[in-house]
């Protein structure tokens, strides 16, 4: 066989082989990662905020390559990494706006929590909260998740239809921590992560504390008690018992009853 007929056939084969591989789905087609002797960028963290049609707001994490070329390491500083991953650090901070579970005066009409740092300010009157001056101070809101009744109906959102789904809330909490819970393991895996990218680090600290009671599901139980306590006239909510986490009280927090409030007409649980 002279070798011009040998290149031919070996080229041959080869194009058939990778052909097979893309149809089959060869590992190292898939997967660039395979390719050892090409610098590729690592995966970065992109992240998005939805809401479900039941109420609930998800935060997800996509872990994907900037780009579509093999980039150099060169052109992967910490500055464009950072501007990447700080971008997912800012929508898990707009996800927590939306399922803060503490009282605030809604100043703005937007729904959403005071951004990051800022006081969640509620009056006091004879230990109640004052939402008598709504057009003033804005309405006292508390986030909370409502879910469907059995029949995947939308339930009217009030504290007895809320109370008796708890449930469901439990286990919705669960679903919502074990989501959760596997992207902090993917966020720990990432080399970003490893070699000390300062808002994936954040990101990653800020979602272990929402999380940061996260019991069996069994002990997902209704709260009993809400207080206000502060300086004066201003005060902010007071989680009982030690626990914390913005997804459970989100889900399980108990929301207080009618005497809790000066005026209820405005307030986010109507009787």
């Amino acid at each position: 066989m002279n070798k011009s007929r040998f290149f031919s056939i070996a080229a041959g084969v080869g194009i058939a082989l990778l052909l097979g591989c893309a149809l089959a789905g060869c590992d190292f087609l898939k997967n660039p990662d395979y390719v050892d002797s090409i610098p590729l960028p690592p995966e970065l963290p992109y992240a998005t905020l939805s809401q479900e049609e039941d109420g609930a707001h998800q935060y997800k994490l996509e872990w994907k390559r900037a780009s579509g070329r093999l980039l150099q390491d060169a052109e992967y500083n910490d500055s464009a990494l950072n501007e990447v991953t700080q971008g997912a650090l800012d929508t898990w901070r707009e996800y927590i706006r939306v399922i803060d579970p503490r009282p605030f005066y809604d100043k703005s009409g937007t729904g959403l929590a005071p951004v990051e740092g800022a006081p969640f300010e509620v009056f006091n009157s004879g230990g109640k909260l004052d939402n008598g001056n709504p057009s003033g101070n804005g309405n006292i809101v508390i986030h909370r998740y409502w879910p469907k009744d059995a029949a995947g109906n939308m339930v009217t959102p009030n504290r007895i239809a809320w109370l008796g789904a708890v449930t469901a809330r439990a286990a919705a909490f669960k679903k919502a921590a074990g989501e959760i819970e596997g992207m902090l393991a993917a966020i720990e895996k990432s080399p970003l992560y490893t070699k000390g990218s300062e808002p994936l680090r954040a990101l990653h600290e800020a979602m272990a504390n929402a999380i940061s009671h996260n019991p069996p599901e069994g002990q997902c139980v209704q709260r009993t008690m809400f207080s206000v306590v502060g300086g004066g006239t201003k005060g902010v909510a007071v989680l009982p018992d030690g626990v914390s986490g913005f997804l459970y009280e989100y889900y399980l927090g108990h929301v207080p009853d009618s005497s809790g409030y000066v005026n209820t007409a405005p307030l986010a649980f109507p009787e």
